[in-house]
């Protein structure tokens, strides 16, 4: 019973917090677990495959929140909704007589190209993560990797730093 009290008044924290501020924490929490990634794999104590099994569920879910919060934002919404959109087509319509800006609009199609990893995590979800059906912890490497997961990170933050720039400028 707590825990589900617990859990209600997350989401509805969440529920009024703002687009802008829900995308900075997601890119912190991810570059938390980006960082991490990186110090284990330089340590080479853990296999590199092994380390991708630990790592992508978090950084799925932080990269996939910053992304559909940073389309809500670009796209002029300000409080966020309980949950992100996946995609720029769960978008909400804009008004009526307004378009998305150029800047959402190339992100979007970004979602196809450098994004690409976010999708195959996002597709994933619910059905379990399986690197393979053997227990060789020395399997290759399936899906995003270190390297994957660091570009859309990137690609968010300037994705970011351009919304904002634009919107400012408004």
């Amino acid at each position: 019973m707590r825990a589900a009290a617990g859990s209600s008044r997350a989401e509805k924290n969440k529920s009024m917090s703002s687009c802008r501020g829900l995308v900075n924490h997601s890119l912190y929490c991810a570059k938390v677990l980006l960082d991490a990634w990186k110090r284990d794999l330089e340590a080479q104590h853990v296999g590199a495959s092994v380390l991708q099994d630990a790592y992508q569920p978090g950084l799925k879910h932080h990269l996939g929140c910053a992304y559909g919060y940073l389309l809500l934002e670009g796209a002029g919404h300000t409080e966020a909704p309980a949950h992100a959109p996946l995609t720029i087509a769960d978008l909400p319509d804009p008004a009526q007589g307004k378009v998305l800006p150029l800047t959402v609009q190339a992100m979007g199609r970004e979602e196809e190209g450098i994004l690409t990893p976010l999708y195959l995590a996002l597709e994933s979800r619910g059905k379990g993560i399986v690197r393979s059906h053997s227990i060789n912890l020395a399997a290759p490497l399936n899906g995003p990797d270190y390297g994957d997961w660091h570009k859309v990170h990137a690609f968010l933050q300037a994705s970011a730093s351009a919304i904002r720039d634009v919107l400012d400028e408004c």
